[in-house]
C-alpha cells in the first residue's frame, strides 16, 4: 500500500527541491553570468540583479507564510527554536 504524504509534507519537500537548485546555481555561477545581462519577466537585468531581487522576494513570502501559519494556529503555534538563555537572546 503506498504511503500517503500530507499537502504540508508535499509542499515542504517541493520547497525544499526548490532551494536545493537555487543553491546549486549560485554555487556553478561564474563571474560572467553575474554580469551578463538577461530579461527575465519583462525586466532587463545582470545575473547580480536578478539575485539581490530573487532572495528578499523569497524572504517576503516565508514571511507571508509564517503571518498566515500563525493566524491560522493561533497559540497552537510552535517555534523551532526559541532562545533559552540570555546568551541566546532569551
Amino acid at each position: 500500500m503506498a504511503e500517503t504524504i500530507s499537502p504540508g509534507s508535499f509542499l515542504l519537500h517541493r520547497l525544499e527541491t526548490v532551494v536545493a537548485k537555487a543553491q546549486v546555481a549560485l554555487i556553478k555561477a561564474t563571474a560572467q553570468d553575474l554580469i551578463r545581462q538577461g530579461c527575465i519577466q519583462g525586466f532587463d537585468v545582470n545575473g547580480l540583479e536578478a539575485i539581490f531581487d530573487s532572495v528578499p522576494h523569497f524572504r517576503g513570502h516565508t514571511q507571508e507564510i509564517i503571518h498566515m501559519t500563525r493566524s491560522l494556529l493561533g497559540n497552537a503555534y510552535r517555534f523551532a527554536w526559541a532562545p533559552l538563555t540570555p546568551q541566546e537572546g532569551a
